[in-house]
């Protein structure tokens, strides 16, 4: 009998200490994103209207045919501030990516694990897991993923 609780416990316990770091890691990711989020939204706006005004630009030169060199300087211009852009937001969406990972395990886990006390440590998680929302914002406007580059190319595209 104390021999089942053991390994039970132990898986308990672990479960316990994932949860609490999982937590720990969703207040930093809270913390760096109210830290930053002013300097985010600030590196987004630059590089929304360093985008379109280099690729309005671009289409008027484009359309003058006079020097390839200005346009391959214009080209040159909107893949530099594509790829800050890129810096910015894909880190951010890494882990939110991460986080809706770990909610899929844990949900995995929940449908497999019959032990009483696993199954309530797994509970715990599986409720604290669907309350903390991890990702980041820029000053709360808007949520700094991969979605925000398709509704930037479409901006910028009208």
């Amino acid at each position: 009998e104390t021999y089942k609780e053991g390994p039970s416990k132990n898986k308990s316990l672990l479960l316990k200490s994932l949860a609490e770091c999982h937590e720990t890691l969703g207040k930093c990711s809270e913390i760096v994103s109210s830290a930053y989020g002013m300097a985010v939204l600030f590196i987004l706006i630059s590089c929304f209207l360093h985008l379109v005004a280099t690729s309005y630009f671009l289409f008027i030169e484009l359309l003058s045919k006079k020097d390839s060199g200005y346009v391959w300087l214009q080209v040159l211009w909107i893949v530099f501030h594509s790829c800050r852009l890129l810096l910015v937001v894909e880190p951010c969406h890494r882990v939110t990516r991460e986080s809706t990972k770990t909610i899929h395990i844990i949900c995995e886990i929940e449908r497999v694990v019959h032990d009483p006390i696993l199954a309530e440590e797994v509970k715990k998680f599986w409720q604290q897991l669907l309350v903390c929302e991890s990702g980041f914002s820029a000053c709360g406007l808007c949520q700094v993923n991969r979605r925000l580059l398709t509704s930037l190319a479409s901006a910028i595209a009208t």
